[in-house]
């Protein structure tokens, strides 16, 4: 899509064209990847390396090329081959996540401790 996004904007539109809200935990990406280099590299990459999709070369070689696809054109075909492929979480990167999250949290809530 040409249009200017956010990660969460992505976030939402993959959740509305599935059907389920997204619930959000931050987490930082460099610890994530300080942990495991190999699993969370992509991570870091793309929450530390902001980007834009830019078309003006594209426009160089197309005179008069215009996008069309929206984001919810873009996300829908992928959602609806994940349904078509039966696709599943990963129930081990389920509980990891969960694990990450409440570590997150109990960190949160030492600093607290500590702040109070």
């Amino acid at each position: 899509s040409q249009e200017r996004t956010i990660w969460r904007d992505l976030y939402e539109e993959f959740g509305r064209v599935a059907g389920a809200a997204p619930r959000y935990e931050y987490l930082p990406a460099r610890t994530l990847w300080e942990a495991d280099h190999a699993r969370f590299a992509h991570l870091y990459f793309e929450k530390s390396h902001p980007g834009l999709f830019d078309t003006q070369k594209l426009l160089g070689a197309l005179p008069g090329f215009q996008w069309r696809d929206s984001l919810t054109d873009c996300v829908r075909p992928l959602v609806e081959s994940w349904e078509e492929d039966r696709l599943e979480p990963s129930p081990e990167l389920d509980l990891l996540e969960d694990r990450l999250v409440e570590i997150a949290r109990s960190a949160a809530a030492s600093v607290r401790g500590v702040l109070t």
